[in-house]
């Protein structure tokens, strides 16, 4: 298969002044990015890197930041990308050195400065080999750390070969409609953000990196034909539009994944920013799992997509042993080009875990269409005394109440070993919310989710794409019991 670096550089020859990288500031032209890969790659070369190395890359530039990517590709160096938060984690990333233009403190790992020097400077005629093009394809190319819902990050390996499975299935997913400039608001930390991305680079696209509601802009301002976001983006950007409204019309699709997308919020998707969507469940380590246009899915409650023809899927139950379609239990994938965690030994070695099957944590049913339906994390469920629920179905209850702006539920437990329902609600427009009400309004509206506490709160905990940080919140909330702000039933 054509290496990413290959293509990218075929582009630049082909339609050199067409924009490969898009920001709110800043258009990069194919041109200008083969210039800046290959004079970065010459600054990797003089900070003694090489093929092998492992090198993290903590720039918040994102057009800085692709090029180093890219880069570090060419170079046969495994990259990871590390945003703010991520840092906190810097010693645990399992690399060698870190390029960045924002020191890092309290840390031993070796910082290599970044400026725009790096990416400007002279380049020879002769450049030298794309030293991954003929790369083993079980050699380490890219390092992930996985989203941290639990407070503490995973990394996931992706060998090359891994690397160009997710070019051909991201190129497939985006296959239809037509398009030619992507709006991307996931960070290129996320595995989510970075094989879009790549996937606009290696197919000639453009691909303009937005925050939020700095993708509406985008869209106007470069009439981009494709979004893509996490649930709680697309859910943000919706709130924008309610706001102030603005058409969008030369969106043709949005692809939304990271969490389940109930009726609701499809409807003002479709309503407000674009007919097309297009819903997806997938993982760091499997890519893709699942996806299908919303019409496939809206009125199935919890339905996620069709499982694609490159993941192997299972259900099983609290054994480990298969269950029948149509059956809920807990996922196991098996993936084209899967992710594998690496994982340090006893000796403080790094090593690849070549497991066969992955288990993402998701419980559900898969049934015999390859319709799937997610019905809970497997370590978030609540066993209120033998009544199972999932934190995210009383949550999109909850959200439904006009006082609320946003909320999150965890399960807790008690002194005698039963797990309690709280709930933590961010009030709308920095009011107030009347408790006794919410009470009467959940336990009318499902009674079986009334919570045992309800905590206003100013903010919740979310990782980069927006998926709620439960172990960050139990944290805050047992410190505010402590300190007796809470409200009990």
């Amino acid at each position: 298969m054509i290496d990413l670096i290959d293509m990218i550089f075929f582009h630049a020859d082909a339609t050199p002044e067409k924009p490969a990288v898009i920001t709110s500031e800043v258009t990069l032209t194919y041109r200008t990015l083969r210039h800046g890969i290959l004079s970065a790659e010459q600054q990797l070369r003089k900070s003694g890197l090489k093929a092998g190395d492992r090198v993290g890359i903590h720039v918040r530039n994102a057009i800085g930041h692709m090029t180093l990517i890219c880069a570090l590709h060419r170079a046969g160096i495994t990259s990871l990308s590390l945003d703010a938060p991520q840092a906190d984690f810097l010693n645990d990333t399992a690399v060698d050195a870190l390029l960045t233009n924002s020191p890092i403190a309290d840390t031993a790992m070796r910082m290599i400065p970044v400026d725009d020097s790096w990416f400007n400077g002279n380049v020879p005629a002769e450049t030298g080999p794309n030293v991954a093009a003929p790369q083993d394809p079980n050699r380490l190319c890219r390092l992930i750390m996985s989203s941290g819902t639990t407070g503490r990050p995973k990394i996931i390996v992706l060998t090359y070969e891994a690397v160009c499975e997710r070019l051909i299935s991201y190129a497939i997913r985006t296959s239809t409609p037509s398009w030619d400039r992507v709006v991307c608001t996931p960070g290129l930390s996320t595995n989510y953000g970075y094989s879009f991305a790549i996937t606009a680079l290696w197919l000639g696209r453009t691909v303009c990196f937005a925050f939020d509601q700095t993708a509406r802009l985008l869209v106007l301002s470069h009439r981009a034909e494709l979004m893509v976001a996490s649930t709680h983006q697309i859910s943000e950007i919706v709130k924008g539009q309610e706001a102030d409204f603005r058409r969008l019309d030369s969106l043709r699709a949005i692809h939304i994944g990271g969490s389940v997308a109930y009726a609701p919020l499809l409807a003002r998707i479709r309503m407000l920013i674009c007919n097309t969507v297009f819903c997806g469940y997938g993982s760091t380590e499997g890519g893709t799992v699942a996806y299908a246009p919303s019409e496939a899915v809206f009125g199935m409650d919890r339905a996620v997509g069709f499982v694609t023809p490159w993941i192997e899927t299972d259900v099983v139950d609290d054994q480990k042993q298969s269950v029948d379609l149509g059956t809920e239990g807990e996922f196991r994938i098996r993936a084209i080009g899967q992710g594998q965690r690496y994982l340090k030994g006893p000796s403080g070695q790094y090593d690849v875990d070549h497991s066969d099957w992955f288990y993402p944590g998701d419980r559900g049913v898969v049934f015999r269409n390859g319709m799937m339906i997610i019905t809970g994390r497997t370590n978030e469920i609540i066993n209120r005394g033998g009544t199972k629920v999932s934190p995210d179905a009383i949550e999109e209850i909850i959200k439904r109440h006009p006082e609320v702006e946003d909320v999150a539920v965890v399960g807790m437990t008690d002194s005698i070993g039963i797990e309690q329902i709280w709930v933590a609600v961010v009030p709308r427009g920095g009011g107030s919310i009347e408790i006794d009400k919410m009470y009467d309004y959940i336990r009318d509206a499902a009674p079986v989710y009334l919570p045992d506490r309800i905590f206003p709160i100013a903010e919740i905990p979310r990782n980069r794409l927006g998926k709620v940080a439960r172990e960050t919140l139990k944290d805050t909330l047992k410190a505010m019991e402590e300190t007796h702000q809470l409200t009990v039933r």
